[in-house]
């Protein structure tokens, strides 16, 4: 049963991921556009945000479907998706209505930050649980009855 709930949750957060990284490569003059409406970062660090992160994104997704570089993904997953949260609770803090630029161009009036906040824990929550079920079969980091790490 632990399997199959570790197998549909790659496959979705993978699926996630991957679709998230995809629109963004396809239209990165927009994504970079959605990125200055934080106001939060200079114009050349959001030209490159906005030309590499979508391709980190769209390879760690595609690590979690194939599983080269699983935990790598992971690595890299939850700590961006920790700071895309981050990010959006700034906007509205500062009362931005912005697009979030997480899934492409939307067509909202107006920023619904809960649901992209509940999202965002959603997916949290989810890569979460994958990291608990990689930590669990790796014996919790250490090496039986050694008491030293094992490496990655």
């Amino acid at each position: 049963m632990i399997i199959a709930i570790q197998w549909a949750l790659r496959f979705v957060l993978g699926g996630v991921f991957v679709y998230a990284g995809a629109v963004k490569i396809v239209d990165p003059a927009q994504f970079l556009v959605d990125i200055e409406s934080y106001r939060l970062v200079p114009y050349t660090v959001a030209v490159a945000t906005a030309l590499y992160l979508p391709w980190l994104e769209l390879l760690a997704g595609a690590a979690l479907w194939v599983g080269r570089g699983y935990r790598g993904a992971l690595v890299i997953l939850l700590p961006l998706t920790v700071l895309f949260g981050i990010l959006i609770t700034s906007a509205w803090i500062r009362g931005l209505d912005i697009s979030c630029g997480c899934f492409g161009v939307t067509d909202a009036s107006e920023t619904n930050y809960p649901w992209l906040l509940g999202r965002d824990l959603l997916i949290l929550a989810g890569l979460g649980v994958l990291a608990a079920f990689e930590w669990t079969r790796r014996g919790g980091g250490r090496a039986s009855g050694t008491g030293r790490s094992v490496a990655p």
